[in-house]
């Protein structure tokens, strides 16, 4: 499987592909070979944003629990979906 995925890139991405597996390991990766910029810079509204994405998220949480000790208490399920 391995040799016809390495030719399909070989065709499709040319000699970028060969110098960037030449430099790659297959399998472990070789830490010499990362580098992070001296700065990152990053939006407060995309952050902002991200966390609410994830208190949405976890506000699900006690909902499940909640509904969960319904039905083992009274036996029936309080929040069912279609």
């Amino acid at each position: 499987n391995r040799p016809q995925e390495e030719a399909f890139l070989r065709v499709e991405f040319g000699p970028a592909y060969g110098l960037y597996a030449e430099k790659t390991p297959m399998i472990l990766p070789k830490l010499s070979n990362f580098h992070s910029p001296p700065t990152y810079e990053f939006s407060v509204a995309t952050l902002r944003g991200n966390l609410f994405d994830a208190f949405v998220f976890l506000a699900f949480i006690p909902l499940v629990e909640v509904n969960e000790w319904v039905h083992e208490t009274y036996g029936f399920v309080y929040l069912s979906l279609p």
